[in-house]
């Protein structure tokens, strides 16, 4: 970790031009406010020396400070009004009554969002949350813009006399002291959810443990630097933002977002031994005419329950849900307005995600990754309650809101000692399932089973697949079943395994995301047309609508 000294050097060095030009000045501005997003203090406190050396003039450190803190505290409200959109509840918290919380305390919300701007560590928690409840943002605006001028100003004319102090400020013993205080923060946090919302301690400690798990974050944040990073990759190295979208011809956008399931599955040719019989269901129909439908397909196809329902277009698993009756197929057509596509039950034991690409010009690609989805399970002891064994789990506890929810009416059922009940019947995060990576079901057999598959679909070069076998000997083999292809937008899941470094997920999704931009500058080359943008905003936005739409299922 840099040191202030460090920070300040690396931070003056794009200072060194002379001030006296606008453009120069308004480069500075810009360094400042994104240097800002990294350190708001540290960024203050350099700004504040480089002024006393004359490096930078005072509308620069005023407007440059002023603008990066206000922006930061406005994505900072953003993320938790995403987190608010997409979520239900929160470390088992639930989000509405946050936000009724909020709503009924807002003159003291509004005084707490004021003060920590006074109080270095509380910002991030505070705004966050202040997005979660929905604070009303013009208000949060004020208010933070009131606060900042106030702390900016102060430091401007205290500064230039006690620079040595605000050096002092960032010293090891403050450092140790704020560890010290957000530890006592973080004890006070629990007790009053504890007491508040009657939630066992041990659970509100996992809780906590999950949100320092990156594969629980919302993924419009996990994502965002991966997002980043093809953009300046993709323009710098081929001149064009949608390159990626022609990685997979045969798909809308190269399966980067909105492609429609049901055409993929087309592409697989149905004498495919790992081919899943699927029909598609119009979601504009009435509820008794989309059961008609999975009816006469089931009928067709000799086929009987369980069945799977699931969105057309969709992501992650959201609205994938295992239909064991007829009444359940009604309650899901009640729930889910959105095109479907009803596909035929595997009930192979295990389930991978297969991660493959191969070059357009190559005859075989490769196994990037195998990723083993471990169905969490709880044991009987013939003593504790369904809820005590999903709590008291150190690793299913931290999807505990996911499964209590699902066996609602079950919860205090005790099971027989050695009684095991299945928590997840789908093989995807969003429902629960655990990931782990096992490259060393990667085979020779599998590969050529994979490149025939990729040439039959005739213009699937890069993604990941789904699929169910019976055993690690049959996958071997090259035996298996489709559940589903998924193209660009895939990611090599096995990032998610519990206590995956960070930094190495990151690695892993560059480097896979610069060989989707080279398949599909390949396939440009060779006369494919990318999706165009437009086109492609406009269906992502759309099928967003649809997901958020969506129950995730069971």
């Amino acid at each position: 970790m840099l040191g202030p000294e460090h920070y300040f050097s690396l931070f003056e060095s794009s200072f060194a031009t002379s001030t006296g030009s606008l453009a120069y000045g308004v480069g500075q501005v810009i360094v400042m406010i994104f240097t800002s997003f990294v350190s708001e203090d540290l960024t203050l406190l350099s700004s504040l020396l480089l002024n006393s050396l004359g490096k930078i003039s005072a509308e620069v450190f005023f407007i440059g400070n002023i603008s990066g803190m206000l922006i930061g505290d406005a994505l900072l409200y953003y993320c938790g009004y995403l987190i608010s959109r997409n979520r239900k509840t929160l470390f088992g918290i639930s989000l509405a009554r946050l936000k009724n919380l909020t709503k009924d305390h807002e003159t003291k919300s509004g005084w707490v969002i004021f003060f920590c701007r006074f109080i270095p560590g509380t910002r991030l928690a505070v705004y966050v949350s202040s997005g979660i409840g929905n604070y009303p943002f013009p208000s949060f605006l004020f208010i933070n813009l009131i606060s900042i001028l106030i702390w900016v100003g102060a430091f401007f004319m205290v500064g230039h006399h006690v620079a040595e102090v605000f050096l002092m400020y960032f010293s090891g013993s403050f450092l140790i002291f704020m560890f010290l205080v957000l530890c006592f923060m973080l004890w006070l946090s629990i007790t009053l959810m504890q007491n508040t919302y009657k939630i066992p301690l041990k659970y509100r400690i996992q809780s906590i443990r999950r949100f320092m798990c990156f594969e629980y974050w919302p993924t419009s944040i996990f994502q965002a630097p991966v997002l980043a990073y093809y953009i300046v990759y993709a323009v710098l190295r081929y001149r064009r933002l949608t390159v990626v979208l022609a990685a997979n011809p045969m798909i809308f956008s190269g399966g980067l977002s909105g492609e429609s399931k049901h055409e993929i599955y087309k592409t697989i040719p149905e004498k495919h031994p790992g081919f899943l019989k699927y029909s598609f269901v119009d979601g504009d129909l009435e509820v008794s005419e989309k059961l008609k439908t999975v009816k006469s397909f089931m009928k067709k196809h000799k086929l009987k329950y369980p069945i799977i329902l699931k969105p057309d277009v969709g992501q992650k698993g959201y609205g994938v849900r295992l239909i064991k009756s007829e009444s359940e197929a009604i309650d899901y057509f009640h729930q889910s307005e959105v095109h479907l596509v009803v596909q035929e039950y595997c009930d192979h034991n295990e389930e991978a995600g297969v991660f493959y690409y191969r070059m357009p010009t190559e005859k075989t690609g490769i196994i990037y990754s195998i990723n083993r989805k471990v169905f969490p399970k709880v044991t009987g002891d013939g003593i504790s309650t369904i809820r005590d064994l999903i709590l008291c789990h150190p690793r299913i506890s931290f999807r505990a809101p996911k499964y209590m929810k699902r066996f609602v009416n079950r919860l205090d059922d005790v099971l027989k000692k050695g009684q095991v009940l299945r928590l997840v019947e789908s093989g995807n995060h969003a429902q629960g399932a655990i990931f782990v990576r096992q490259d060393n079901l990667a085979s020779n057999a599998l590969l050529k089973k994979l490149d025939q598959l990729s040439h039959d679909m005739k213009g699937f070069y890069y993604g990941r697949l789904d699929v169910r076998f019976e055993s690690e000997a049959a996958l071997k083999k090259g035996h298996f079943k489709i559940i589903e292809a998924n193209g660009v937008g895939a990611e090599p899941t096995h990032i998610y395994e519990p206590g995956y470094p960070i930094l190495k997920a990151y690695r892993e999704l560059f480097f896979i995301w610069r060989v989707a931009c080279r398949i599909g500058n390949q396939n440009i080359k060779s006369g494919v047309k990318p999706t165009p943008l437009s086109i492609f905003l406009k269906r992502l936005f759309a099928s967003q609508s649809e997901m958020r739409s969506l129950s995730d299922g069971s």
